[in-house]
């Protein structure tokens, strides 16, 4: 049985828990690291991060990290970048190159056309 002590994380600085979560993504082999993956390869508990930095994409973002996943965007945010894939295939994407930014907006929309009329084209 492998015995492990827990770390509170109440006598360590912000700069200290981010340092882990640094350590953590570079055992990764990875510029990121998910609040699924950290507590294999952490110290802290999520929680930590979420109570000091506000939630986990602040938490990865104070510590240099990059941030792979959004929650709550805005539909103004969804549409910026269908308007940049769009753009840069120089044609409407397919549902699958969008790697789920579609499913976020078909639910935020309800599946509607809605953007299909924002971009001028029929439904």
């Amino acid at each position: 049985m492998d015995f492990k002590l827990r770390t509170n994380a109440k006598y360590f600085s912000s700069e200290d828990v981010l340092a882990d979560l640094r350590d953590a993504a570079k055992k990764l082999g990875k510029n990121t690291v998910s609040s699924h993956e950290y507590p294999k390869h952490g110290k802290f508990s999520v929680k930590v991060f979420r109570n000091r930095f506000g939630d986990w994409n602040k938490a990865l973002q104070a510590a240099g990290l990059m941030v792979t996943f959004e929650r709550n965007l805005s539909t103004d945010a969804l549409f910026e970048n269908l308007e940049k894939v769009w753009l840069s295939l120089s044609r409407q994407p397919f549902y699958g190159e969008m790697r789920g930014c579609m499913t976020a907006a078909a639910r935020s929309m309800e599946g509607s056309p809605y953007a299909s009329r924002t971009f001028g084209c029929a439904p």
